[in-house]
């Protein structure tokens, strides 16, 4: 009899299999390995993918029913390996690692020391290794068996007078370290943390687990965030193997507590606070949220607070579903309203500019910090063209200067400034009156030079241009590059001084602040725009290199086109701030997005913004950090009530959301262009729903008709070699309401073995073995992550499917 050929997609098939051996606890799935070659190896690729050789704890068995599962049997299979006790020797060891080739994950706990299993070791490509390091040297640590080693658990390692940092150094040359654990003290301890901390480039743990003896640590920079201290809470055999399953293990902790340190939080899960005496609960509650104790007992808000909040602290608000019903909308707004207000409030602290610029201490302490207020690029931000026309204007002008059309009166400005540009100088006054005529000129109009402003903290910019009291453009001005600061960063501060003063306090509901920002050093000119959206964020658009000689002509035609297109632009942001003078711009629209398309033939969609929408695509009560890589709003087209999801980000592939769009697994897609700014905008339905990471953290089971939809979704997309690339759990949500499954987030898609992946792409984040950033899409990535859903899935549709699937195959063993 021939054998019938299957009828589903072979990742459907697996899938069924693979859960169906899940779903059965192992009872059966040797007779499901016997249907046929394929599924022999898919399963066994899954049940062998853990080994555990330990005196009280061996798996697999040595017989499984009909099979034998001898290490050359299941060696191949095998992926994550514990091995230890006494009875292994280096013979015994080195047969074993031989039929375990491919294993990236082992724990060695035997009393055979590491380097007599060298030669064997060499052979695995190890990413996670727990083992005793005593007796290695520097070479040792450094040689093959440790170059893609990302998590290393050391047990053991030599301890003596004679032990130092010298012998800890090597561990700094692990170019692929990111998680390192040391289970007992050392000599030099501080001296051995620190300098781990700052030689290991890529460091992301460093987890001292407290076993037995204390340690004696004095001088460790306890506030890294990467430092975590922690207890063996569960025997360590089940917690490795807990990490090799995917679940919760201590690296997986030591993750959060690095987390949770990096927010500020600091917690200790071992205090308890009395509900009694009920006179000092107010202060006690209070040391529990700056997370000095912790609360258990839930009690009534106002014995905790019988006169409500004090100013500057944590509110706590209690309401039921009538009060949220009344105006949201205009709560929202009031909301949005002052907390815009108290972030203008503090935007700049009471330090000259000229003082931040020179000093390093106050230059981290404006543009750094976990959550700062100035967005430089350092961190991102969002782009500044996209909130203001006139701006993008700009950058589009600059972006492409052959198409700036330029007189000849422009020539010869730009030739004039670039001979006095290019001389040297005494000091910064000296160069100031060299060029100010030019700049003057080139601008079209003469700026207010060393004007101080007693208004605005007394600040003396270097030039500001104006309209009607609005700052359109400002320059700061240097006489050397690198010395006495950076001369755009000064014109930051100036600008954030200046915007935040009470004389523009009525304007901030109606008006963004658009401003064009020039910093001249020697014969440089850097070029940025920004706006304030309750944060400053600032976009650098363009250094220009002035140079005399063989690129005299160029330089100049080139200045001419760039003090064009300032002059242009100094003009649109007067026709704005004309209308911010009169108020007519919509109440708060400021803050959200007016972006400019870079095809102007295409029109966008009139839409009204309603909200914000966190990372998570929830809605938030108040200014969202524009920090990331997308930026997400709620908004209603014009002419209906229907609400959309407004979504800014580098880079969508508008083919695959459309794709399953039509076949009603993702949101309707309404519109996907480019703007200036280098971003995608999209508007799509915002479709009811939770995502599966909701339902699995609220414990609600997924239907298995999800499974059915997201293999439907992939089928659809890998047939037009299409790569969707981020199937994770957060991107799928199910409506209960319809029983329907939407896939969002199509920022990633990209062609079968053609597309790449971001080059920002989270390695921490589980991933085929060949998904690396920047890295070549495939099909098989997709099929990799869709394994690793959670099996409950498909639970009920295997129940329901799979004796039928069976039917469907040649039953000889191994036919094909």
């Amino acid at each position: 009899m021939a054998a019938i050929s299957p009828i589903f997609p072979p990742e459907l098939e697996r899938e069924i299999f693979e859960v169906a051996v899940h779903s059965n606890k192992n009872k059966r799935f040797v007779n499901f390995m016997l249907v046929a070659r394929r599924v022999h190896d898919w399963i066994a690729s899954d049940i062998y993918c853990i080994a555990s050789q330990l005196p009280q704890n061996s798996f697999p068995p040595r017989k499984w029913g009909a099979l034998t599962t001898s290490v050359e049997y299941f060696g191949p299979f095998v992926k994550h390996l514990i091995i230890g006790g006494p009875s292994w020797d280096h013979d015994s060891l080195a047969e074993f690692f031989e039929a375990c080739h491919t294993v990236a994950d082992l724990a060695l706990w035997t009393h055979i020391p590491i380097r007599e299993l060298r030669p064997v070791l060499e052979r695995l490509s190890l990413k996670r290794l727990s083992a005793n390091l005593t007796g290695l040297d520097f070479e040792d640590l450094t040689n093959s068996i440790f170059a893609s080693i990302t998590h290393l658990d050391i047990t053991r390692f030599d301890r003596g007078p004679h032990i130092g940092w010298p012998q800890w150094r090597a561990f700094t040359h692990l170019t692929f370290l990111t998680h390192l654990a040391i289970n007992e003290p050392m000599d030099d301890s501080d001296e051995i943390i620190q300098n781990l901390l700052r030689g290991c480039q890529r460091l992301r743990i460093l987890l001292i687990i407290e076993v037995r003896d204390p340690w004696d640590l004095k001088d460790v920079p306890f506030g890294d965030p990467r430092l975590v201290f922690m207890k063996i809470q569960r025997y360590v055999c089940e917690d490795w193997v807990e990490g090799a399953k995917g679940n919760e293990d201590i690296w997986r902790c030591a993750e959060e507590i690095s987390r949770a340190k990096h927010y500020g939080f600091s917690i200790d899960p071992g205090a308890d606070i009395p509900r009694e005496p009920i006179g000092d609960l107010y202060l006690r509650a209070l040391k529990c949220l700056r997370g000095q104790e912790s609360l258990h007992d839930a009690i009534s808000v106002s014995e905790i607070f019988p006169n409500g909040p004090p100013p500057n602290t944590l509110h706590i608000v209690v309401c039921d579903s009538e009060i949220l019903a009344m105006g949201p909308l205009l709560s929202f707004h009031k909301k949005l309203h002052e907390n815009v207000g108290t972030r203008f409030g503090s935007l700049i602290p009471n330090y000259s500019p000229s003082d931040i610029i020179g000093s390093v201490a106050k230059v981290n302490e404006v543009f750094g910090g976990i959550n700062p207020r100035i967005y430089l690029g350092r961190p991102s931000g969002a782009p500044a063209a996209i909130f203001n026309w006139a701006l993008a204007t700009l950058q589009h002008r600059l972006d492409h200067l052959e198409e700036v059309q330029v007189a000849p009166q422009d020539i010869g400005c730009a030739a004039k400034y670039l001979n006095v540009a290019i001389e040297f100088y005494d000091d910064e006054r000296v160069r100031e009156n060299a060029i100010k005529e030019s700049i003057d000129v080139a601008l079209g109009e003469e700026g207010s030079w060393n004007t101080q402003l007693n208004w605005a903290d007394g600040i003396k910019p270097r030039c500001g241009w104006w309209h009607k009291g609005f700052l359109t453009t400002l320059l700061e001005l240097k006489n050397t590059v690198g010395l006495a600061g950076n001369p755009i960063l000064q014109a930051v501060i100036g600008y954030g001084k200046i915007i935040s003063q009470t004389k523009y306090k009525e304007f901030r509901d109606f008006c963004n602040f658009p401003v064009v920002l020039i910093g001249v050093a020697e014969n440089r000119i850097d070029i940025a725009i920004a706006v304030c959206l309750g944060d400053i964020h600032v976009t650098n658009l363009l250094t220009l290199d002035l140079t005399a000689g063989f690129l005299a002509s160029d330089s100049i035609v080139r200045l001419a086109r760039v003090f064009r297109a300032l002059s242009s632009c100094r003009k649109d942001l007067a026709l704005y701030y004309n209308q911010v003078a009169q108020k007519t711009i919509p109440r708060l629209s400021s803050l959200f997005p007016n972006p400019t398309l870079i095809n102007p033939s295409v029109v966008i969609p009139g839409l009204t913004y309603k909200r914000f929408l966190s990372r998570v695509g929830q809605p938030t009560s108040g200014l969202v950090d524009l920090n990331a890589a997308t930026a997400l709003y709620i908004a209603t087209m014009d002419g209906t009530d229907k609400e959309v999801v407004v979504k800014f980000t580098g880079r969508y592939n508008e083919t695959a959301h459309r794709i399953l769009a039509i076949a009603g697994l993702a949101p309707e897609l309404h519109f996907c262009q480019p703007v200036i700014g280098g971003l995608y905008m999209v508007v799509m339905d915002r479709v009811d729903g939770k995502s599966l990471c909701e339902l699995q953290a609220n414990e609600i089971p997924i239907p298995s008709i999800v499974a059915l939809h997201v293999h439907q979704a992939l089928a659809l997309l890998h047939a037009q070699d299409l790569v969707f690339g981020d199937l994770q759990l957060n991107n799928i949500l199910y409506d209960a309401s319809k029983d329907q499954t939407h896939i969002v987030d199509f920022d990633w898609p990209g062609k079968h073995k053609v597309s790449r992946y971001p080059a920002t792409l989270n390695s921490d984040k589980p991933w085929h073995d060949d998904v690396l950033p920047y890295g070549i899409m495939d099909k098989a990535h997709d099929l990799w992550l869709l394994k690793r859903l959670d099996k409950h899935l498909l639970q009920d549709f295997c129940s329901f499917i799979l004796p039928r699937a069976c039917c469907r195959y040649d039953t000889t063993y191994y036919s094909n």
